[in-house]
């Protein structure tokens, strides 16, 4: 059994993907194989319970320039994938396409939302889990942390997800909020209105799962036609990933993001999705907590990936033992 789980990044997919995980681990053993978001990260390092690689993130031989370059070769939205497609051969589709082997495969895919047909017509028969969240906890989650464009890891995807997008998107002359926060909305318009025509394809709300992760798990479990045991409802009882237990918005960003609430109601409406959190609830969570500054926009500010960060701290420390030495030097 081949299981992807798709979501735009921040919503929940890394927890889920390790529930995922868990459940066939402990149902058939290490018998399966892991791909954690391949358009970014080597699928030979990541292959693993994600608890047994997150410290791979830090070295160079963790991110695949196949993926990468799969990514920038592939339209951001593709609602029917066609024959003679020269993306539908490259390495990472072909990692997910349909095989003859036995050996079970679960997949996270954070840059998916809108490719989910590709994936659909390499692998007819795989399960897809979609996870959603509303846009303005996505992108308060988000802030400090990575880019929805990738920016830190290759040109911005802003230019062609405009051209792409069109006159769908929300706000035409948007802050840093709102990009991100029409991202969030885009993809998941793009992913649901999928979701709608596949009959494979179960979709999980975030705050949903989260109010009532019993009947989440055992939604999940059905899903996967794998008997629901108590073990599996103890998984989802700690945190997975990084977490953003704070409101790490500013004032400006919060109204921006939030003018994304509505639409996303509409969307979770069309798609029988009843919110366990409306928008005034989440509104009532930032209100009078909106006091960080502003995202840095200077390249200190867009280069969140481990890797850079590193390169920053010592370029910060060999710029304070140089004005050190400097200072020495004059006296």
């Amino acid at each position: 059994m081949d299981v992807f789980v798709f979501g735009v990044g921040r919503s929940g997919t890394t927890m889920l993907y390790r529930l995922v995980q868990e459940i066939l681990l402990s149902r058939s053993g290490r018998d399966f194989e892991s791909i954690y978001e391949p358009f970014i990260w080597n699928p030979a390092v990541f292959d693993g319970l994600y608890e047994d690689t997150t410290r791979h993130f830090g070295q160079t031989r963790s991110v695949s320039i196949a993926g990468i370059y799969a990514h920038l070769a592939t339209p951001l939205f593709v609602k029917e994938p066609g024959p003679l497609d020269d993306y539908l051969r490259l390495e990472v589709f072909q990692l997910l396409a349909a095989r003859g082997e036995s050996r079970d495969r679960v997949a996270k895919l954070i840059r998916g939302n809108g490719r989910m047909a590709i994936f659909r017509a390499l692998n007819p028969a795989a399960r897809f889990v979609l996870l959603t969240r509303n846009p303005t906890e996505n992108v308060n989650s988000l802030k400090n942390k990575f880019s929805f464009y990738g920016d830190d890891f290759y040109p911005s995807d802003w230019p062609r997800f405009v051209a792409e997008v069109g006159d769908q998107r929300i706000v035409h002359q948007p802050d840093w909020a709102a990009q991100q926060a029409e991202y969030s909305l885009q993809m998941n318009r793009a992913a649901l209105g999928f979701a709608r025509r596949d009959d494979a394809t179960l979709v999980l709300e975030f705050d949903n799962f989260r109010s009532d992760k019993a009947a989440a798990v055992r939604a999940l479990c059905c899903f996967l036609d794998v008997d629901c045991e108590e073990r599996d409802l103890d998984r989802v009882s700690s945190s997975i990933g990084p977490v953003t237990p704070r409101v790490a918005l500013s004032e400006a960003e919060f109204e921006s993001a939030f003018r994304y609430d509505a639409p996303y109601d509409e969307l979770c409406a069309a798609a029988g999705i009843e919110r366990a959190r409306g928008g005034h609830e989440v509104a009532a969570r930032f209100a009078g907590r909106c006091t960080e500054p502003p995202v840095a926009l200077d390249y200190q500010g867009l280069t969140t990936n481990r890797l850079r960060n590193i390169l920053l701290e010592r370029e910060s420390e060999l710029a304070a033992l140089r004005a050190e030495f400097e200072k020495r030097g004059a006296t």
